[in-house]
Protein backbone atom coordinates (compact mmCIF):
# COMPACT_ATOMS: atom_id res chain seq x y z
CA UNK A 1 0.00 0.00 0.00
CA UNK A 2 2.80 2.46 0.90
CA UNK A 3 5.45 1.12 -1.47
CA UNK A 4 7.63 -0.23 1.33
CA UNK A 5 9.45 -2.50 -1.15
CA UNK A 6 9.99 0.27 -3.72
CA UNK A 7 12.97 2.53 -4.20
CA UNK A 8 12.37 5.82 -2.41
CA UNK A 9 11.29 8.71 -4.62
CA UNK A 10 13.51 11.74 -5.03
CA UNK A 11 12.81 14.81 -2.90
CA UNK A 12 13.28 17.74 -5.32
CA UNK A 13 11.75 20.15 -2.80
CA UNK A 14 14.81 19.68 -0.56
CA UNK A 15 17.45 20.61 -3.16
CA UNK A 16 19.66 23.52 -2.21
CA UNK A 17 18.77 25.45 -5.38
CA UNK A 18 15.06 25.45 -4.52
CA UNK A 19 13.91 28.98 -3.75
CA UNK A 20 10.70 29.54 -1.82
CA UNK A 21 9.29 32.70 -0.29
CA UNK A 22 7.90 32.25 3.20
CA UNK A 23 5.20 34.73 4.24
CA UNK A 24 5.11 36.68 7.47
CA UNK A 25 4.70 34.65 10.68
CA UNK A 26 1.27 33.85 12.00
CA UNK A 27 0.02 36.14 14.74
CA UNK A 28 0.04 34.77 18.27
CA UNK A 29 -3.67 35.62 18.55
CA UNK A 30 -4.43 33.43 15.53
CA UNK A 31 -2.51 30.54 17.11
CA UNK A 32 -4.60 30.84 20.28
CA UNK A 33 -7.84 30.95 18.28
CA UNK A 34 -6.89 27.91 16.21
CA UNK A 35 -5.82 25.95 19.29
CA UNK A 36 -9.17 26.72 20.94
CA UNK A 37 -11.05 25.51 17.85
CA UNK A 38 -10.07 21.89 18.61
CA UNK A 39 -12.39 19.97 20.96
CA UNK A 40 -10.87 18.77 24.23
CA UNK A 41 -11.45 15.15 23.25
CA UNK A 42 -9.58 15.41 19.94
CA UNK A 43 -7.09 12.60 19.31
CA UNK A 44 -3.54 13.15 20.53
CA UNK A 45 -0.96 10.48 21.21
CA UNK A 46 1.65 12.57 23.05
CA UNK A 47 -0.73 13.50 25.88
CA UNK A 48 -0.98 17.19 24.99
CA UNK A 49 -4.24 18.43 23.53
CA UNK A 50 -4.18 21.44 21.17
CA UNK A 51 -6.39 23.13 23.77
CA UNK A 52 -3.47 23.06 26.21
CA UNK A 53 -1.50 25.29 23.82
CA UNK A 54 -4.34 27.85 23.92
CA UNK A 55 -3.66 28.33 27.63
CA UNK A 56 -0.10 29.55 27.07
CA UNK A 57 0.54 33.22 27.97
CA UNK A 58 1.14 35.77 25.23
CA UNK A 59 4.94 35.54 25.51
CA UNK A 60 4.83 31.77 25.15
CA UNK A 61 2.63 32.00 22.06
CA UNK A 62 4.91 34.63 20.53
CA UNK A 63 7.88 32.29 20.96
CA UNK A 64 5.87 29.43 19.46
CA UNK A 65 5.08 31.60 16.43
CA UNK A 66 8.82 32.19 15.94
CA UNK A 67 9.49 28.44 16.11
CA UNK A 68 6.73 27.74 13.59
CA UNK A 69 8.23 30.32 11.24
CA UNK A 70 11.67 28.71 11.52
CA UNK A 71 10.12 25.37 10.56
CA UNK A 72 8.61 27.06 7.49
CA UNK A 73 11.97 28.57 6.53
CA UNK A 74 13.85 25.27 6.85
CA UNK A 75 10.98 23.19 5.50
CA UNK A 76 10.91 20.63 8.28
CA UNK A 77 10.43 20.07 12.01
CA UNK A 78 13.11 19.18 14.57
CA UNK A 79 13.93 15.48 14.78
CA UNK A 80 12.36 15.15 18.24
CA UNK A 81 8.98 16.20 16.78
CA UNK A 82 9.20 14.61 13.34
CA UNK A 83 7.22 11.43 13.91
CA UNK A 84 3.58 10.38 13.83
CA UNK A 85 1.16 7.56 14.55
CA UNK A 86 -1.15 5.84 12.08
CA UNK A 87 -4.48 4.65 13.42
CA UNK A 88 -6.05 1.76 11.50
CA UNK A 89 -9.81 2.36 11.44
CA UNK A 90 -11.93 -0.71 10.53
CA UNK A 91 -14.09 -0.25 7.41
CA UNK A 92 -17.73 -1.42 7.43
CA UNK A 93 -17.02 -3.49 4.30
CA UNK A 94 -13.85 -5.06 5.70
CA UNK A 95 -10.23 -4.01 5.87
CA UNK A 96 -8.80 -0.88 7.47
CA UNK A 97 -8.50 2.81 6.66
CA UNK A 98 -5.18 4.39 7.76
CA UNK A 99 -5.56 7.79 9.46
CA UNK A 100 -2.40 9.70 10.34
CA UNK A 101 -2.26 11.29 13.80
CA UNK A 102 0.17 14.19 13.83
CA UNK A 103 1.47 15.90 16.93
CA UNK A 104 -0.70 18.66 18.34
CA UNK A 105 1.80 21.42 17.54
CA UNK A 106 1.96 20.39 13.89
CA UNK A 107 -1.83 20.23 13.64
CA UNK A 108 -2.18 23.73 15.08
CA UNK A 109 0.50 25.04 12.73
CA UNK A 110 -1.06 23.57 9.58
CA UNK A 111 -4.59 24.60 10.51
CA UNK A 112 -3.42 28.14 11.18
CA UNK A 113 -2.03 28.30 7.63
CA UNK A 114 -5.21 26.86 6.13
CA UNK A 115 -6.41 30.23 4.84
CA UNK A 116 -3.59 30.26 2.28
CA UNK A 117 -4.59 26.96 0.65
CA UNK A 118 -8.27 27.96 0.74
CA UNK A 119 -7.40 31.14 -1.17
CA UNK A 120 -5.51 29.00 -3.69
CA UNK A 121 -8.52 26.70 -4.05
CA UNK A 122 -10.81 29.69 -4.63
CA UNK A 123 -8.50 31.07 -7.34
CA UNK A 124 -8.41 27.68 -9.10
CA UNK A 125 -12.20 27.48 -8.93
CA UNK A 126 -12.50 30.60 -11.08
CA UNK A 127 -10.38 28.94 -13.80
CA UNK A 128 -11.68 25.38 -13.96
CA UNK A 129 -14.83 23.72 -12.61
CA UNK A 130 -15.02 20.19 -11.27
CA UNK A 131 -13.86 20.00 -7.68
CA UNK A 132 -16.99 19.37 -5.66
CA UNK A 133 -15.88 19.10 -2.04
CA UNK A 134 -18.24 21.66 -0.55
CA UNK A 135 -20.54 20.42 2.23
CA UNK A 136 -23.87 19.16 0.91
CA UNK A 137 -22.58 18.54 -2.62
CA UNK A 138 -22.46 15.11 -4.27
CA UNK A 139 -20.89 13.68 -7.40
CA UNK A 140 -24.36 12.96 -8.86
CA UNK A 141 -25.32 16.66 -8.86
CA UNK A 142 -24.89 17.05 -12.63
CA UNK A 143 -27.25 14.19 -13.45
CA UNK A 144 -29.78 15.45 -10.89
CA UNK A 145 -29.77 19.03 -12.18
CA UNK A 146 -30.14 17.98 -15.80
CA UNK A 147 -32.81 15.46 -14.92
CA UNK A 148 -34.80 18.15 -13.12
CA UNK A 149 -34.36 20.46 -16.11
CA UNK A 150 -35.69 17.79 -18.42
CA UNK A 151 -38.71 17.14 -16.18
CA UNK A 152 -39.53 20.85 -15.97
CA UNK A 153 -39.28 21.42 -19.70
CA UNK A 154 -41.26 18.27 -20.46
CA UNK A 155 -42.53 17.93 -24.01
CA UNK A 156 -41.74 21.60 -24.73
CA UNK A 157 -38.02 21.08 -24.25
CA UNK A 158 -35.46 19.25 -26.40
CA UNK A 159 -35.08 15.51 -26.23
CA UNK A 160 -32.84 14.76 -23.23
CA UNK A 161 -30.22 12.03 -23.27
CA UNK A 162 -27.72 11.85 -20.42
CA UNK A 163 -25.20 9.35 -19.13
CA UNK A 164 -23.06 9.47 -15.98
CA UNK A 165 -20.15 7.23 -15.03
CA UNK A 166 -19.28 7.06 -11.32
CA UNK A 167 -15.78 5.98 -10.38
CA UNK A 168 -13.79 5.60 -7.18
CA UNK A 169 -10.01 5.88 -6.96
CA UNK A 170 -8.36 2.96 -5.19
CA UNK A 171 -6.34 4.12 -2.15
CA UNK A 172 -6.07 7.62 -3.61
CA UNK A 173 -4.01 9.19 -0.82
CA UNK A 174 -1.58 6.28 -0.64
CA UNK A 175 -1.06 6.25 -4.44
CA UNK A 176 0.16 9.85 -4.73
CA UNK A 177 3.80 10.14 -5.80
CA UNK A 178 5.16 13.08 -3.85
CA UNK A 179 7.67 14.32 -6.49
CA UNK A 180 4.79 14.58 -8.98
CA UNK A 181 3.19 17.22 -6.73
CA UNK A 182 6.16 19.57 -6.89
CA UNK A 183 5.93 20.51 -10.58
CA UNK A 184 2.18 21.36 -10.64
CA UNK A 185 2.64 23.35 -7.43
CA UNK A 186 4.89 25.75 -9.32
CA UNK A 187 2.71 25.68 -12.43
CA UNK A 188 -0.53 26.41 -10.56
CA UNK A 189 0.97 28.68 -7.86
CA UNK A 190 0.26 26.44 -4.90
CA UNK A 191 2.18 27.69 -1.79
CA UNK A 192 5.44 25.82 -2.41
CA UNK A 193 6.93 26.53 1.02
CA UNK A 194 3.85 24.98 2.65
CA UNK A 195 3.89 21.96 0.33
CA UNK A 196 7.58 21.40 1.14
CA UNK A 197 6.79 21.28 4.85
CA UNK A 198 3.87 18.92 4.23
CA UNK A 199 5.84 16.55 1.97
CA UNK A 200 8.66 16.28 4.48
CA UNK A 201 6.11 15.50 7.20
CA UNK A 202 4.78 12.57 5.14
CA UNK A 203 8.29 11.14 5.16
CA UNK A 204 8.60 11.17 8.95
CA UNK A 205 8.94 7.92 10.88
CA UNK A 206 5.55 6.48 11.73
CA UNK A 207 4.18 3.70 13.91
CA UNK A 208 0.98 1.75 13.31
CA UNK A 209 -1.49 1.59 16.16
CA UNK A 210 -3.52 -1.55 15.65
CA UNK A 211 -6.35 -3.26 17.47
CA UNK A 212 -6.22 -3.62 21.26
CA UNK A 213 -3.77 -0.70 21.43
CA UNK A 214 -0.87 -2.68 19.95
CA UNK A 215 1.82 -0.46 18.37
CA UNK A 216 4.15 -1.64 15.63
CA UNK A 217 7.80 -0.74 15.00
CA UNK A 218 8.84 2.55 13.46
CA UNK A 219 8.68 2.56 9.64
CA UNK A 220 9.40 5.12 6.92
CA UNK A 221 7.00 5.36 3.99
CA UNK A 222 8.29 6.20 0.52
CA UNK A 223 5.09 7.37 -1.19
CA UNK A 224 1.64 8.75 -0.55
CA UNK A 225 0.11 11.58 1.41
CA UNK A 226 -1.80 11.20 4.68
CA UNK A 227 -5.51 11.13 5.38
CA UNK A 228 -5.67 13.15 8.57
CA UNK A 229 -3.38 15.89 7.32
CA UNK A 230 -4.96 19.34 7.27
CA UNK A 231 -4.02 19.90 3.63
CA UNK A 232 -4.29 16.39 2.15
CA UNK A 233 -7.52 17.09 0.23
CA UNK A 234 -5.98 20.21 -1.34
CA UNK A 235 -2.85 18.27 -2.30
CA UNK A 236 -4.98 15.58 -3.94
CA UNK A 237 -6.73 18.33 -5.92
CA UNK A 238 -3.34 19.65 -7.00
CA UNK A 239 -2.31 16.15 -8.08
CA UNK A 240 -5.42 15.79 -10.28
CA UNK A 241 -5.56 19.38 -11.51
CA UNK A 242 -3.72 18.93 -14.81
CA UNK A 243 -6.09 16.10 -15.78
CA UNK A 244 -9.11 18.26 -15.00
CA UNK A 245 -7.76 21.25 -16.94
CA UNK A 246 -7.02 19.08 -19.99
CA UNK A 247 -10.41 17.33 -19.86
CA UNK A 248 -12.25 20.65 -19.59
CA UNK A 249 -10.41 22.09 -22.58
CA UNK A 250 -10.66 18.96 -24.73
CA UNK A 251 -14.28 17.92 -24.15
CA UNK A 252 -16.68 20.85 -24.12
CA UNK A 253 -19.62 18.50 -23.60
CA UNK A 254 -18.11 16.76 -20.55
CA UNK A 255 -18.90 17.67 -16.94
CA UNK A 256 -16.39 16.27 -14.48
CA UNK A 257 -17.16 16.27 -10.76
CA UNK A 258 -14.50 15.22 -8.24
CA UNK A 259 -15.46 14.72 -4.59
CA UNK A 260 -12.15 13.83 -2.88
CA UNK A 261 -11.50 10.40 -4.51
CA UNK A 262 -14.93 9.93 -6.13
CA UNK A 263 -15.28 10.86 -9.81
CA UNK A 264 -18.32 11.57 -11.95
CA UNK A 265 -18.10 11.83 -15.76
CA UNK A 266 -21.37 13.23 -17.12
CA UNK A 267 -22.17 13.56 -20.83
CA UNK A 268 -25.19 14.69 -22.81
CA UNK A 269 -26.07 14.09 -26.44
CA UNK A 270 -28.76 14.44 -29.07
CA UNK A 271 -29.34 10.68 -28.96
CA UNK A 272 -28.19 7.60 -27.07
CA UNK A 273 -25.43 6.64 -29.51
CA UNK A 274 -23.82 10.05 -29.18
CA UNK A 275 -23.85 9.71 -25.37
CA UNK A 276 -22.16 6.32 -25.56
CA UNK A 277 -19.41 7.54 -27.89
CA UNK A 278 -18.74 10.58 -25.74
CA UNK A 279 -18.64 8.61 -22.50
CA UNK A 280 -16.23 6.06 -23.96
CA UNK A 281 -13.93 8.82 -25.22
CA UNK A 282 -13.88 10.67 -21.90
CA UNK A 283 -13.43 7.44 -19.88
CA UNK A 284 -10.45 6.40 -22.03
CA UNK A 285 -8.92 9.84 -21.55
CA UNK A 286 -9.32 9.51 -17.77
CA UNK A 287 -7.77 6.02 -17.80
CA UNK A 288 -4.71 7.34 -19.61
CA UNK A 289 -4.36 10.29 -17.22
CA UNK A 290 -4.63 8.06 -14.15
CA UNK A 291 -2.01 5.75 -15.61
CA UNK A 292 0.41 8.65 -15.93
CA UNK A 293 -0.30 9.58 -12.31
CA UNK A 294 0.23 5.93 -11.26
CA UNK A 295 -3.29 5.75 -9.82
CA UNK A 296 -5.94 3.08 -10.26
CA UNK A 297 -9.70 3.01 -9.99
CA UNK A 298 -11.67 0.52 -7.90
CA UNK A 299 -13.42 -1.48 -10.63
CA UNK A 300 -15.89 -3.04 -8.20
CA UNK A 301 -17.24 0.44 -7.31
CA UNK A 302 -17.94 1.66 -10.84
CA UNK A 303 -21.57 2.56 -11.54
CA UNK A 304 -23.63 3.89 -14.44
CA UNK A 305 -26.57 6.29 -14.28
CA UNK A 306 -28.63 7.08 -17.37
CA UNK A 307 -31.86 8.72 -18.48
CA UNK A 308 -33.30 5.35 -19.52
CA UNK A 309 -32.77 1.74 -18.48
CA UNK A 310 -31.93 0.80 -22.06
CA UNK A 311 -29.15 3.41 -22.25
CA UNK A 312 -27.76 2.25 -18.91
CA UNK A 313 -27.66 -1.39 -20.04
CA UNK A 314 -25.90 -0.46 -23.29
CA UNK A 315 -23.31 1.62 -21.40
CA UNK A 316 -22.66 -1.14 -18.88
Amino acid sequence: MWGMDEVADATPWNHEQVKVTVPRPISWVAIRQVARSFPWHTSNYEGMSPRHVAELPEQGLRLLVMLFNLCEVFGDYPKVLSNLFVKLIPKPTGGFRPICLFRSLYRIHMKARGDLVRKWEASIGTQVQGFNNEPGRRITDAMYRNGMRGDLLGAKGPSYHGLELLRDLAKAYEAVRRPMLWEPATKHEYPSWLLRLSLNAYGWDRRLEMQAGMVGPSIRVTKGICAGSAHATYELKLYLLDYLVEAAGRFQWLKVSIHVDDFSLFVQGQHDDECLVRLEESANHMDKALGQLQMKQAKDKEEILATTDDLAQRAA
